[in-house]
């Protein structure tokens, strides 16, 4: 079991879960595109930057834990309106290094459906969804 901590500017909340392997990320490049022209030439443009989108999948919650982060989402998230951070966890790589804490994050959906899941009598598995963007702070 690790404790997972998610804060505002204001407010902060932290679940205590087993993390699995299904907790992943990958990174998309915005306004990148390849051209062939008439010689053969690759041509590439880009001036976007890199978006960070991840998953965490988190199990074995407690309900009470559960619904204190369901709250948290629809109240001081309000989904996907205020960026928060996720705290550095030991030996977890969530974008940005093992143990690194990542700032600046969005929930990526704009409603909780099958963010929860009751697994068993006071039990959750939750699948956790964010982005952020490169570099940003």
């Amino acid at each position: 079991m690790v404790d997972i901590t998610f804060s505002t500017g204001t407010d902060q909340i932290t679940i205590k879960g087993d993390l699995v392997f299904g907790t992943d990320f990958y990174d998309k490049r915005r306004n990148h595109f390849i051209m062939e022209v008439a010689d053969g030439e690759i041509l590439t443009a880009d001036s976007g930057p890199t978006i960070c989108f991840g998953t965490l999948v988190i199990k074995s919650v407690s309900k009470t834990d559960a619904a204190a982060f369901r709250d948290f989402i629809e109240s001081k998230m309000v989904y996907t309106l205020n960026s928060f951070s996720i705290s550095g966890i030991s030996g977890v790589d969530l974008g940005l290094g093992f143990g690194e804490t990542l700032t600046s994050v969005n929930f990526t959906e704009d409603n909780t459906q099958g963010v929860f899941t009751f697994v068993a009598p006071g039990l959750y598995d939750i699948n956790f969804s964010y982005r952020f963007v490169r570099g940003a702070s």
